[in-house]
């Protein structure tokens, strides 16, 4: 029995233990050897490969292109991408092999699978655009005023304001709770900043339906100690209320919405008390 040649041998060895896909034609493109990785880089196994023109199997589109094809063609070394049936992205290098008179006797070709680091490329590529996006977003946030939960504040007065808040709002915020939506509260702040006097947004400042059950518990102790009836109390409280209002407002219709009632109650209330309007 004939001995194999041991350039054969190595041959082989190179071939399969290759992490590179390694396929080698003659000089008419038909193969002669293939990696037994072919099955995962081009969807058929070396034993499929072997024995097929490179012609058919690009027509077939397992070689895509084939960059065999090419090197028979231009007569030497060409490097190419590949995408494969198997949805796998390869650089494909082929190598011509000439004999004595110049003739291509043998093609071997070297693919290797870039796959990992096209998705990669392509993750990165999405990944700037979206940053991009972003940028550009807040940009324009910048460029049209202080943006926060939904909020564009364009005064400076209320950037400030709502910078206060944002900083207080774990600790004194937290105590009231608040009843309307970030509109509401914009809005409210916005009637406070304008109708405050002074530069100081004090409790007393706030319409009386938005007081907190909780605040004002000293008040309730001085009322009881200076009434004995609960009528009493509830005179004292409403005339206090009364003068506030008078206060904060310039007509009664204005009273009425600072302390959610009617404007005929209200005008009748100031008469009970004795209260002018004008006097606040």
């Amino acid at each position: 029995m004939e001995k194999p040649d041991i350039l054969e041998l190595e041959l082989d060895a190179i071939v399969k233990s290759s992490k590179d896909n390694i396929v080698i034609t003659d000089g008419n493109g038909i193969v002669l050897r293939a990696s037994p990785n072919s099955v995962s880089i081009y969807g058929n196994d070396a034993s499929f490969l072997i024995g097929k023109s490179v012609f058919e199997l690009e027509k077939n589109k397992i070689f895509t292109p084939s960059v065999t094809v090419k090197v028979l063609k231009d007569r030497k070394e060409v490097q190419l991408m590949q995408h494969t049936t198997t949805g796998r992205t390869v650089m494909a290098t082929g190598i011509p092999v000439f004999d004595e008179l110049g003739e291509i006797i043998r093609v071997i070709s070297f693919s290797h699978d870039l796959t990992e680091i096209q998705n990669l490329k392509e993750e990165y590529e999405e990944l700037s655009a979206k940053m991009a996006r972003y940028q550009s977003e807040i940009q324009l946030f910048r460029e049209k005023g202080l943006s926060m939960e939904n909020m564009i504040l364009k005064s400076k007065s209320m950037q400030k304001i709502w910078q206060l808040v944002q900083r207080v709002a774990k600790t004194e915020l937290t105590v009231y709770d608040w009843p309307g939506n970030v509109r509401e509260l914009q809005n409210m702040i916005e009637r406070l900043v304008i109708t405050a006097e002074g530069k100081t947004i004090l409790p007393d400042t706030l319409p009386f339906y938005m007081q907190h059950e909780g605040r004002n518990t000293a008040d309730r102790f001085h009322l009881e100690e200076r009434a004995s009836t609960l009528k009493e109390v509830l005179e004292e409280v409403e005339i206090k209320w009364l003068k506030r209002a008078a206060r904060q407002c310039k007509t009664t219709y204005e009273m009425a919405d600072y302390l959610g009632l009617n404007q005929s109650n209200v005008v009748r209330k100031l008469k009970k008390y004795g209260i002018n309007l004008k006097s606040h």
